[in-house]
């Protein structure tokens, strides 16, 4: 057979072989395991059926020119609770240590693709991108949300005051990233080049930007919600000494994973996934113990942490490539279910509830990215290439979004409960919109190898 017949029957092979998957997920979908073993045995069973699928899932659709990211998601849409229930919500929470894995060796990914040789020179594009979509998107995302919260039925009870605390993490919430997102896509790509750095560096300074804005803004919510509280700033305080705490940590690791490296230890690779593994439950513990012995909420972030360890190994050490060559070995699996999880963890439900705002949102903050790139790099005198593309690198968001809902729920409840649909729901459209603009960019840039 020739290479050419082959290759065309390969989409009706990976067609048979997802539909083959679906049909034996749905068929044990229902089965409930009896006791501990056979729940074991079923979350084995369970990740290696999600691998399979979100594999066969992603390069059906990369025939079509859809990113492999989104072929990961949608396969965990279609296994999660909105889908087939074969990964039910109790099945996703006993997985979520794989997720915390995950994200920890993103992070370390992401690190090592920052290259201070190729961002050489491109530090004023990020420092002003950066700037420009801060500014940007924060006034244009809370300046929507607080002219249209009263127009609609769902936010149409809460009062002036509580539309302005709002509309205040509403902008906030739209300036977070997704590098874990954008880092699987340039890694499909093979992407780079300088349109390639500026994007991953913004991605990355954009998150550390938006944990310090997270702490001013609660900080002021709360004051304007109960006006006789005095002012507390001691939650920007932790976080800024939890992201001091984490880059310190992330130096600390990437010194020892170049000392590895060059004392010659084997199974490297090994190695990098129980580092991985330290930091992930290293940060919980560290922070379960700061509010157990000080009474401190000191938020320590694992992907920081990686961020910083795999900057620190690439730049600072001689042994950058076989980081790298370590990190490749994985990086295929790690991708394939830390996407397929968070497809499987996503709450459709919450379009039903305030699809009306999510839209409002989500244009809100696509508008403020075309803006800002626009703009600055008319004032750079970016390439033309680069200027019309440049807002199609910065669509994804999940991670760190997530991440402070979660935080918003426990430190403004009231505004929380209401908000965190409206953002839940942008970011489901960002994250299946996002990788498919990232590749198209790095694709008429000339950058995707």
């Amino acid at each position: 057979m020739s290479l050419a017949n082959s290759s065309r029957k390969h989409p009706v092979i990976y067609a048979l072989a997802l539909v083959i998957l679906l049909v034996l997920a749905a068929s044990v979908g229902s089965l409930a395991p009896s006791n501990s073993w056979q729940r074991a045995g079923g979350i084995n069973f369970a990740l290696g059926l999600t691998l399979l699928t979100a594999f066969a899932a992603s390069r059906l659709l990369a025939h079509i020119r859809i990113p492999w990211i989104t072929g990961y998601i949608l396969a965990g849409i279609a296994l999660g609770p909105h889908g087939l229930a074969f990964l039910d919500r109790g099945m996703v929470a006993d997985l979520k240590l794989i997720d915390d894995l995950a994200i920890s060796f993103i992070g370390l990914m992401a690190g090592a693709h920052l290259q201070v040789k190729e961002l050489r020179g491109r530090e004023k594009v990020i420092t002003l991108a950066v700037i420009l979509q801060t500014a940007l998107l924060f006034s244009a995302a809370a300046g929507c949300m607080y002219f249209f919260a009263g127009h609609f039925a769902y936010t149409a009870h809460l009062d002036e005051t509580q539309i302005r605390v709002m509309a205040l993490f509403a902008g906030v919430l739209a300036i977070a990233r997704s590098p874990s997102s954008a880092l699987a896509v340039i890694s499909q790509c093979r992407a780079r080049g300088p349109f390639t750095a500026t994007v991953l560096g913004v991605t990355v300074v954009i998150d550390i930007v938006v944990i310090v804005l997270f702490g001013i803004v609660t900080t002021v919510a709360k004051i304007w919600l109960n006006p006789q509280a005095a002012a507390d700033w001691s939650l920007v305080t932790m976080l800024v000494a939890g992201m001091g705490a984490s880059l310190a940590l992330g130096i600390a690791l990437g010194s020892l994973i170049g000392l590895f490296i060059r004392k010659g230890g084997r199974d490297l690779a090994l190695f990098l996934l129980a580092a991985t593994f330290a930091v992930a439950r290293g940060a919980a513990w560290l922070e379960e113990y700061a509010v157990g012995s000080f009474e401190l909420s000191l938020h320590i972030e694992p992907l920081l942490i990686c961020i910083s360890a795999g900057f620190w190994v690439q730049n600072r050490t001689q042994t950058g490539q076989a980081f790298m060559t370590g990190l490749e070995r994985f990086a295929l699996p790690v991708f394939l279910l830390f996407f397929a999880l968070a497809g499987a963890s996503l709450n459709l439900a919450v379009l039903d509830a305030a699809w009306p705002l999510v839209l409002v949102i989500f244009f809100a903050r696509l508008g403020g990215i075309f803006g800002a790139t626009r703009l600055s790099g008319r004032i750079l005198k970016e390439p033309e290439i680069h200027r019309k593309n440049a807002w199609m690198g910065h669509i994804t968001q999940a991670g760190v979004t997530i991440g402070l809902v979660a935080l918003l729920l426990r430190q403004v409840p009231e505004i929380g409960l209401v908000l965190a649909p409206i953002i839940m729901g942008a970011v489901v459209i960002s994250e299946m919109v996002g990788p498919l603009a990232l590749k198209t960019a790095l694709e008429r840039t000339g950058e995707a190898n």
